[in-house]
């Protein structure tokens, strides 16, 4: 914006002020927020641990009509979101399929992840890329930052569907989040034995304080013995939110 003449310059900086002054991103907002109340209802669900948090995820995926948006830190494309899996493996509810799925019917997917420092982290955000691009054209996934490493990473945990639905908090859609509130230390649904079924199946069974996940791909194969070793719990906390807060 340029001005021609001390009228249009005293024109510019009036005009602006007024807008400073009438917009409510500008004012003291309750909670010292920068944002204003909003107009309307919402309503919340608020979810302890991933057993229900994932479950909800899943079906409200299936769902979707128009378009997926989804940010986290870390993402596994072959993450069960219930559980027990069973042996046949044959659940409808690991996460590349229901994607999947919902890209055929044309839904457009759109997804951001934290492209991880590899000498430090093992989440291997580009295998996600590709095989969660390789899927359908309609899904689309950006690592983030592109070209240079930050003293930060990008760790929001949101997803949002068809402008009408959100799920945000501290649970990513990865590997070692899922539990129960009963946070048991061994897989009783496949007690003394490495097969890939049960509540944490494959690398699911996980216990960073023994050892850390290496190769992601290997998604089949636990990095701990399940018959010796007791897996890590994880406890967390995330809402659901349905209204106007959702909207653009």
């Amino acid at each position: 914006m340029q001005a021609l003449n001390f009228l249009q310059f005293y024109d510019i900086i009036n005009s602006l002020k007024i807008a400073c002054n009438e917009c409510p991103y500008t004012q003291i907002n309750r909670f010292l927020a920068f944002s204003p109340p909003r107009i309307g209802q919402a309503y919340c669900k608020c979810y302890i641990d991933a057993e229900d948090y994932f479950a909800d995820i899943c079906e409200v995926i299936k769902r979707a009509k128009e378009e997926i948006f989804i940010a986290g830190w870390w993402l596994s494309p072959e993450l069960y979101l219930k559980r027990p899996v069973g042996e046949n493996l044959n659940n409808d509810s690991r996460l590349d399929h229901i994607l999947l799925k919902a890209a055929e019917e044309g839904v457009r997917i759109n997804i951001i992840i934290y492209k991880e420092v590899t000498l430090a982290l093992t989440n291997d955000s580009y295998y996600t890329k590709k095989r969660l691009e390789s899927l359908h054209r309609n899904i689309k996934v950006l690592r983030h930052p592109k070209d240079m490493i930050f003293l930060w990473s990008h760790h929001e945990k949101i997803l949002i569907i068809d402008q009408e639905i959100a799920f945000l908090g501290g649970l990513d859609l990865c590997y070692g989040r899922f539990d129960t509130q009963a946070h048991r230390l061994r897989d009783v649904a496949s007690e003394n034995t490495q097969k890939v079924d049960g509540m944490f199946p494959g690398i699911d069974y996980y216990n960073v304080r023994i050892v850390d996940f290496a190769n992601v791909r290997n998604f089949t194969q636990c990095t701990i013995n399940k018959t010796k070793d007791q897996r890590m719990p994880w406890h967390d906390i995330a809402i659901r939110i349905i209204g106007e807060p959702v909207k653009k």
